[in-house]
């Protein structure tokens, strides 16, 4: 059934039970989605009941059947028939209640309400997605400056202990390059 207002569009499908899964995981992909619950309803009692009553009812017909070969008088016939009449729409009755079950067992029935999405909607965002956006944010902010930090350690530490050692080397205390200059310069004898 469909029903619909200015507002939004009500629609109640049924469908099979496996297809039930697959439809609203992929309507849920189409829009965003308010709200979402699934309920199942144990028909174990109801079907075995209504199992249980139609036997009886159809031995029950059996019976009438039987005593209407055996009435002899045209009012034994009567009132036999018309217990047999009631037995008979009883048993229809419950056979479609049985298929009706049958029916609620094989199909789902899926209730959706569509409403349109306006510009405001979108913009509109509640306390908790801000700061979530932000601390995500911040997050971001943190984790890299964890990353460069650790890179500096990393890299940085050897890189200046490597300088360190090369301007020792060659300028400092040995000064390996110092003394090739003096050696140039040193005039010759």
């Amino acid at each position: 059934s469909r029903s619909s207002d200015e507002y939004s569009v009500y629609m109640v499908l049924r469908l099979p039970s496996a297809a039930l899964e697959p439809l609203m995981d992929g309507l849920a992909g189409s829009g965003k989605l308010l709200s979402r619950s699934v309920s199942a309803e144990d028909v174990t009692d109801a079907y075995f009941d209504l199992e249980g009553r139609l036997r009886n009812k159809r031995i029950l017909e059996e019976r009438y059947r039987a005593y209407l070969r055996e009435a002899v008088t045209v009012s034994d016939m009567l009132d036999v028939e018309a217990r047999l009449s009631e037995t008979t729409n009883e048993i229809e009755w419950l056979e479609g209640s049985f298929r009706e079950l049958g029916k609620r067992i094989d199909l789902a029935t899926l209730s959706l309400e569509l409403r349109p999405v306006y510009a405001a909607d979108l913009d509109r965002t509640s306390l908790g997605q801000a700061l979530g956006r932000f601390f995500s944010g911040a997050g971001g902010v943190f984790r890299g400056a964890a990353v460069f930090l650790v890179g500096a350690v990393v890299y940085g530490v050897p890189a200046i202990l490597a300088l360190a050692l090369l301007w020792w080397l060659a300028l400092g205390k040995v000064g390996l390059l110092r003394r090739l200059f003096e050696l140039v310069r040193a005039p010759r004898k």
